[in-house]
């Protein structure tokens, strides 16, 4: 690779996310009910993190449980869409006090998804937000989702954790003993809104709706505006000194490996201070099972002065 400073600023980056440039996320649109993302596949990738302060995106809450599951002590949420909370409530609820195979039905059944007899005994429990949810799902349907249950494309939703063994779905009840916290904010807010120090903070693929990239490919140029206005913000605000790390970008379906490893050499020279490095995971794909997606991180190396 060439050593010239701008290598890659006329380049631009596939994100194989499927919407770029074409999706906005909004408050109160179409939610997330399960994650598509190989979360169980990249979290081994921050070691451990039993105790662990961790910020994540609220999305399906999928992110938040499995935090949990692989032992932060303590997760908050946020998201620019209240009802992404209210489906990281509903769920939280049923963890609580349903049994296993009852939730799964309630999600994946046929012919019980979203059926009424099964959560009609918590609603008292339910939050004024969530009543408003369901109340809107009995008018929307099933615009309401994304995806939904047997419904979902052909991806393995079962690699999360309390999905594929019922003995993780009743340990996540234990450590579900209150709910999650939530704050709704835009992800320019976050580090406004939050100011607690976190040793991970997980962003899904946000990034690919706000760099507004072309198609489906983000530019070098866009990546380093999310740095400068986002991750920059974050890591001195937000972000432990010690080995914190920011798990910014899942891409899906990545076939060049190379480049992006050249992609985040460059990147790091360019743009980060000595104290912050970059480092792309490559994972297992939920839709074939072989080692096509990528994570990206940001990492601090060390202390900061």
């Amino acid at each position: 690779m060439s050593s010239n400073k701008n290598t890659f600023t006329n380049y631009t980056v596939s994100t194989q996310a499927g919407q770029g440039g074409t999706y906005t996320f909004r408050n109160h649109g179409p939610v997330y009910l399960f994650t598509n993302e190989n979360i169980t596949g990249y979290m081994p990738r921050f070691g451990d993190i039993t105790g662990a302060r961790v910020l994540s995106v609220c999305a399906s809450g999928d992110h938040a449980f499995e935090s949990l599951l692989a032992g932060a002590s303590r997760v908050d949420t946020f998201d620019i869409n209240q009802y992404q909370n209210c489906v990281m409530e509903l769920k939280s609820h049923l963890i609580r006090d349903v049994p296993y195979e009852k939730f799964m039905d309630f999600f994946f059944s046929t012919n019980h998804f979203f059926d009424y007899r099964i959560i009609r005994p918590l609603e008292h429990k339910f939050s004024p937000k969530l009543h408003e949810f369901l109340t809107n799902y009995k008018e929307r349907g099933r615009t309401m989702f994304h995806y939904y249950g047997s419904h979902a494309p052909a991806y393995n939703v079962f690699q999360l954790s309390y999905l594929g063994d019922p003995n993780k779905y009743y340990r996540l009840r234990e450590k579900l003993s209150e709910d999650i916290s939530f704050t709704h904010c835009d992800i320019y807010d976050v580090s406004r809104t939050f100011s607690d120090k976190y040793d991970v903070i997980l962003l899904s693929n946000i990034m690919d709706y706000t760099s507004v990239p072309v198609g489906n490919y983000i530019t070098y140029d866009a990546f380093m505006h999310f740095y400068n206005v986002v991750l920059s913000h974050l890591a001195r605000k937000n972000l432990s000194p010690q080995n914190g790390q920011i798990c910014f970008q899942y891409m899906w379906d990545v076939k060049d490996s190379k480049y992006w490893t050249d992609f985040l050499v460059a990147f790091q020279r360019d743009c980060l201070p000595s104290h912050q490095s970059l480092v792309g995971h490559k994972i297992k794909s939920i839709y074939r099972g072989e080692q096509r997606d990528m994570v990206i991180c940001l990492r601090q190396n060390q202390k900061q002065k």
